[in-house]
């Protein structure tokens, strides 16, 4: 929001360029642990976790994907407020499965 208008498209196409590349091989390796957790452990808590990483997955394409697309080729004050209200959900879900994967490495480790 503090970029202004004006160069906000070309900011924002580095911005996803440069952050895909961190998040992209993190997020695939989340849902393959996520699975081989479910397979190889099962239980209530691998479920619920695997479960989370399908709301990241949907947050991303679903919400965040289609509203950074429509902020490269301009900024809009309401997708980039929907973006940022929107992020939340992946927030919560990220922390509640940082709990599971304590729980379960404090219960299988």
């Amino acid at each position: 929001s503090r970029v202004g208008e004006p160069g906000f498209p070309a900011y924002e196409r580095e911005h996803v360029r440069r952050t895909g590349r961190v998040v992209a091989g993190p997020m695939v390796i989340e849902l393959t642990s996520a699975i081989a957790v479910v397979w190889m452990v099962g239980g209530l808590l691998a479920w619920i976790g695997l479960t989370l990483v399908g709301v990241i997955w949907m947050s991303t394409w679903l919400w965040q994907v289609p509203a950074h697309r429509h902020l490269e080729a301009r900024f809009d004050a309401a997708v980039h407020a929907r973006l940022t209200r929107t992020n939340w959900l992946r927030a919560a879900a990220w922390t509640a499965r940082s709990v599971i994967a304590l729980a379960l490495a404090a219960a299988f480790g």
